[in-house]
């Protein structure tokens, strides 16, 4: 789920897109196109920088502290297409998959990566972050080989389907929404066996209309689904914030939920699932991870948006992990409400080492304003409860609302330091499509639409808020130099450290890897 701003790099809008005319499409796959043996599906870049070495890391580490901003160079396995592969290969079709993000790909490689698979369907995933970059891959791609077909998915083409199509004529078709159930379908449709208009859930032209059949049916039964085939991409993933490795081991995430019953403002699930929430039995779970850890994973990170708001079901998955008797370090995001102590305590016995929460404001009204459902009491309680369990504790916050003061985002600098964490992480408001604050604003002024809809906007650079943009950066940057450069904050975070087998353990890998 996309929430803090990222760093991305916006590509030119002009170039070759004209000399396309519009592909495929229902007119087109009505007269057939030959069968679909393969099909490669690719994550796009986020940006191209990559923190390999141990001076990019320091500087990246620098930058950090001077503004919060931050080259990530990292990225977590995608499990989207990892799912979709599954599906893929299970109906019989040839699959590869590229995470281009991970890689730090250049354009180029991609493109020859393409070439080298040879598929006849291209599925790119893309997200506000990268869709440029997912659009500049397809441009290229048709341009090279116009007999493949180019398919978007993924949150942002999701939302942005209309325009898509409209601006990218080398865009074959649109993905909305979960596409499990749907894909195998859209592969009979592009090879005119089926028509388009019976294909719930997509987005194509037909005689260059736009046309949007219905949604497709959220997937209710998650213990059904096949799970994600990690074999499709070679990479190693290193848990990391930044250019800082939190990796106890080998590093993968699982995911045992989808959708979140909460309405956050400047959030798009609640848009992308419609605030349906459905769980994966706690059996289904631990049976992943039984089989992960089986194959040598020793991190595993919960990427859920609901994973603690049903107390029972973690107690359960709790138990099932220590009656097995698995062996590993977890992590996971949550919210502040709907836990407690007790609970903490639970999944720090069955292995969790630590919990990363979306405070976002220590300021009511701007809690009110993102529809958050909670209080900064709730926040002391929530994080206060996850410490004295013995887990490592992260708190995340959004700086720049417009409707936000200048008090109010000292008092929530404030706030992050005083709630004495292991660890921060603060951000300007980004807003995106598919965001309720995205959809007031451009309410507002529609230019917004018109200007940011491939990329989205932090309003602070553009001047909706009282204070500036260099303001708020260093603002950002002053509070994290005073949370993380405090003497006492360094100090009890060497004893903990020499007390913390998982610190321990990842205090070794990063000397290992420096070695």
């Amino acid at each position: 789920m996309e929430k803090y701003p990222r760093e991305h790099t916006c590509l030119s809008r002009t170039g070759c897109i004209h000399q396309f005319r519009t592909a495929g499409g229902a007119k087109g796959a009505d007269r057939g196109m030959k069968k679909i043996n393969k099909i490669s599906l690719i994550i796009p870049p986020e940006n191209f920088f990559s923190s390999q070495t141990f001076k990019d890391k320091i500087s990246s580490l620098i930058g950090y502290f001077r503004t919060g901003g931050i080259n990530a160079g990292s990225a977590w396995p995608p499990l989207g297409i990892l799912y979709l592969g599954a599906v893929l290969k299970e109906a019989g079709y040839e699959v590869s998959a590229l995470d281009a993000a991970v890689k730090g790909w250049y354009f180029d490689k991609i493109e020859r990566w393409v070439k080298k698979e040879d598929p006849d369907v291209l599925g790119i995933s893309t997200l506000t972050a990268n869709f440029l970059h997912g659009i500049e891959i397809a441009r290229r791609i048709k341009e090279a080989s116009p007999e493949v077909k180019t398919v978007v998915g993924g949150y942002h083409a999701t939302f942005m389907a209309d325009q898509t199509l409209k601006k990218f004529p080398f865009i074959d078709l649109v993905v909305r929404g979960e596409a499990e159930e749907t894909i195998l379908d859209t592969l009979l449709a592009l090879e005119g066996k089926k028509k388009f208009s019976e294909v719930d859930g997509i987005s194509y032209r037909n005689n260059k209309k736009v046309v949007h059949n219905r949604p497709a049916k959220f997937i209710t039964n998650l213990d059904e689904l096949q799970k994600p085939d990690r074999s499709l991409i070679e990479d190693e993933y290193v848990n990391t914030i930044g250019p800082v490795s939190l990796a106890a081991g080998k590093f993968t995430t699982i995911i045992t939920s989808r959708g979140c019953p909460q309405r956050c403002t400047f959030c798009s699930c609640t848009a992308f699932r419609k605030n349906i929430c459905k769980f994966r039995s706690p059996e289904s779970v631990v049976e992943e991870l039984e089989e992960l850890t089986a194959q040598g994973y020793e991190d595993i990170g919960i990427v859920d948006d609901s994973f603690t708001i049903v107390k029972k079901r973690v107690e359960k998955i709790c138990e099932l992990i220590k009656e097995k008797r698995l062996e590993f370090n977890w992590w996971c995001d949550s919210r502040v409400d709907f836990v407690d102590y007790e609970m903490f305590l639970k999944m720090k016995k069955a292995g969790c080492s630590a919990v990363f929460f979306g405070l976002e404001s220590g300021n009511q009204r701007i809690l009110d304003y993102y529809q958050k459902g909670i209080t900064p009491q709730q926040s002391i309680r929530a994080v206060n409860a996850a410490k004295k369990a013995g887990l490592n504790v992260t708190g995340t916050f959004i700086v720049g609302a417009t409707i936000e003061t200048k008090s109010e985002v000292i008092n929530t600098l404030e706030f992050a330091k005083r709630l004495d964490m292991d660890a921060v992480g603060i951000g300007p408001l980004w807003v995106y499509p598919g965001a309720q604050i995205w959809d007031e604003l451009v309410a507002k002024n529609q230019e917004l639409q018109e200007r940011y809809w491939e990329s989205g906007f932090v309003p602070v650079e553009l001047g909706m808020c009282e204070y500036s943009k260099e303001w708020l950066e260093n603002a950002i940057g002053k509070t994290l130099r005073e949370f993380y450069l405090n003497p006492l904050f360094i100090s009890r975070q060497l004893i903990k450290s020499f007390r913390d087998p998982y610190r321990r353990k990842v205090v070794t890998n990063i000397i290992d890897s420096h070695l």
